[in-house]
């Protein structure tokens, strides 16, 4: 009976045994600085340390790029109000081909369009079999300066073991900054300011907390005030105000008011609103317009003029999970969690108070955070129970202290979402609307009260999730540059043979070279080598009987035993051509492109280059000889990305696509 019972033990701890340890920040976010979904290429801010990450997925996502109401003026109520989602929520899981320099090109199309000025991340998905954590994974803080963070995502094919927690507490859309203004209330104490928008400081005394950060980007000199900022919360206004929830599924919960009991004493009018509901956004796999997620709205800030205010709470970030299991593997529930709940507004209160406080003193109180999103394509869960969170945070109270006054407590954060794939068993999910603020200590008329101020609205917890079926299934990736390795292929075709230039960096760590021609089987083969030579430029001959149109691309053998290869050359046949045919190389290109022209007579041709748009970006006119034309053209003044080179050659127009990136 021992030998059985030994072995057992054995059986149940074989999957930590070889299970991954996990812990930290396991992610890496890079920003995008431009994202062309025909292509499936998207240019990032810096791919150091990301050579040999050809196969590995990523989760392309774009945090912002909604469209909110501006305001008619100081008062339209509608200021915030979200008038066009935009781009803002999309996302996919791409799987990467390869690199052309900074620039990574992926295995598909993508199924969104991105658009780069709403805040665009491509963030690499570490990938696991049986991972452990042993210490809390933690998504990197938004960053809206650097447009990364906030987001924890990986795979795990086999199990998923929590022994400690995986953490997006507070890590989404920040909230209002702390201000401390140096005027004290209105001029005249029975009218308040009642703005729902203000820049930093109106005037001495027409002043507001700033808002809680959203879906839609601030509007200069708006920042600030009682309007919500789509899914952020609403500032406090002048005087002592609280500030707002943000918003996800579930709606930010409005700030309170600094009430007052005797004529003449400073109060505020106007609560601050809560951030919008994004329910009716995203969180559904159809329609495709609606597969979208988002991050927790930011609380707004209370307003403040004696120092002992509240900044608004940071909203939940996003997990996004996939794994086979699930599993419950820590000895008490808190360890067995999965986080992403808004932020309770708080800060370090000066003298005399001198203490961390989540709560106001004489000031206006912050709003809670939304809750964020957690994503999960998991089959089923396993071992002890598990704990699923991504409530709002609750509102700041105010007056701690025993202050006697009645200043404004901060709005409850909006809950937020899990989505998830499969059925939940064993799991405990909390997805509520965080509470509103209450004055703690303040005068007995208002001791107790929310002076106004709401919770936060109820989150949702969703079924069905599943990964979106690529909308074009065709490969786009093919010939690609490794990263970091520059090379270029160029040719021309005389007398029936093919003349081909191959070139790569780096010479002194390359041994060969392969010249290789796509067979009548659709496959690549070796043609002609070279080996014991590094001086990474590399010349071959090909006859070839006319009318073939060979595909041509080199192979690189360097001294670890890697292989590169360059992108891929089209060589037309030129001698007895009927037809005029062109190419551009290199592609892509950073500075200068050739386009090598053929055309059976000489004469004047119309050149240029239009962009994805349609827009010309270069135009030139040039008389051609019979035969092959080189026409070099510099690329300095045009835009990156996808252009088109068009030459007209009498009755034909020819259109060849090729790449230009930034150094």
């Amino acid at each position: 009976m021992k030998i059985i019972f030994i072995a057992l033990l054995i059986g149940l701890a074989l999957p930590n045994v070889f299970a991954q340890n996990i812990s930290g920040v396991v992610n890496t976010y890079r920003k995008v600085l431009w994202a062309d979904s025909a292509t499936g290429r998207a240019k990032l801010s810096n791919v150091s340390g990301f050579a040999g990450y050809n196969g590995r997925k990523v989760l392309l996502i774009q945090m912002k790029g909604a469209t909110m109401n501006g305001g008619s003026s100081t008062t339209d109520a509608g200021f915030g109000d979200v008038t066009d989602i935009g781009s803002a929520g999309f996302y996919e899981v791409a799987t990467i081909c390869g690199f052309l320099n900074d620039t990574v090109v992926f295995e598909r199309k993508f199924n969104n369009f991105y658009d780069v000025n709403g805040h665009v991340q491509c963030i690499i998905m570490p990938s696991y079999t049986n991972a452990t954590v042993i210490d809390t994974v933690k998504a990197a803080p938004w960053d809206p300066a650097a447009d990364t963070g906030g987001v924890v995502a990986l795979e795990v094919t086999g199990t998923l073991f929590l022994t400690k927690p995986i953490y997006a507490d507070g890590k989404g859309f920040q909230g209002g900054t702390y201000t401390q203004f140096g005027g004290t209330c209105n001029v005249n104490p029975l009218a308040p300011p009642t703005d729902y928008y203000m820049p930093f400081l109106a005037n001495g005394l027409k002043t507001g907390g700033r808002k809680g950060e959203g879906i839609a980007d601030f509007i200069t000199g708006k920042e600030y005030a009682r309007g919500k900022q789509a899914s952020g919360g609403g500032g406090g206004n002048n005087h002592n105000g609280g500030g707002a929830g943000g918003g996800n599924y579930g709606a930010g919960g409005d700030g309170g008011n600094r009430v007052t009991g005797a004529l003449g004493q400073c109060a505020s009018n106007g609560i601050a609103k809560g951030g919008v509901s994004l329910s009716s956004y995203g969180y559904a796999v159809t329609p495709a317009i609606q597969n979208r997620i988002f991050m927790g709205g930011g609380g707004g800030a209370g307003h403040d003029n004696d120092g002992f205010g509240l900044p608004g709470g940071a909203g939940g970030g996003i997990i996004f999970i996939m794994a086979d299991r699930i599993e419950g593997a820590g000895a008490v529930l808190a360890d067995n969690a999965l986080l992403a709940n808004g932020e309770v507004p708080g800060r370090f209160l000066p003298s005399p108070l001198s203490f961390y406080s989540n709560a106001s003193s004489s000031d206006g109180a912050g709003g809670g955070g939304a809750g964020g999103t957690i994503v999960l394509l998991v089959s089923n869960y396993g071992g002890n129970a598990i704990r699923i969170q991504a409530s709002g945070g609750r509102g700041g109270n105010s007056e701690v202290g025993n202050n006697t006054q009645c200043s404004g407590p901060g709005g409850g954060g909006g809950g937020g979402v899990l989505w998830y794939s499969s059925p939940l068993s064993g799991v405990a999910v909390t997805l509520a609307g965080g509470a509103k603020g209450i004055t703690t200590s303040g005068l007995p008329a208002c001791n107790g009260q929310s002076n106004n101020a709401t919770d936060g609205g109820a989150g949702s917890l969703r079924s069905g999730f599943q990964l979106a079926a690529p909308r074009d299934s065709s490969p786009v990736c093919k010939g690609l540059v490794a990263l970091q390795w520059q090379t270029s292929i160029s040719g021309y075709e005389k007398s029936g043979i093919n003349h081909i230039q191959l070139s790569i960096d780096r010479a002194a760590q390359v041994k060969g070279c392969v010249l290789q021609r796509v067979g009548a089987d659709g496959f690549y083969t070796d043609r002609y080598s070279v080996t014991g030579r590094n001086t990474g430029i590399y010349t071959f001959t090909d006859a070839l009987a006319w009318p073939a149109t060979p595909l041509y691309r080199g192979k690189f053998i360097l001294l670890d035993g890697t292989v590169q290869y360059s992108s891929v050359l089209s060589l037309r046949p030129a001698q007895g051509s009927s037809m005029p045919h062109a190419d551009v190389f290199p592609n892509p290109a950073a500075n200068q492109v050739s386009a090598q022209i053929y055309t059976p007579v000489g004469g004047l041709a119309g050149m240029e280059i239009i962009d994805v748009l349609g827009k010309r970006v270069w135009v030139r006119k040039q008389v051609l000889n019979k035969g092959g034309n080189i026409i070099p053209i510099r690329l300095e003044q045009l835009p990156e990305g996808s252009l088109f080179f068009k030459v007209t050659l009498g009755n034909s127009v020819i259109v060849k696509p090729f790449l230009r990136l930034l150094k």
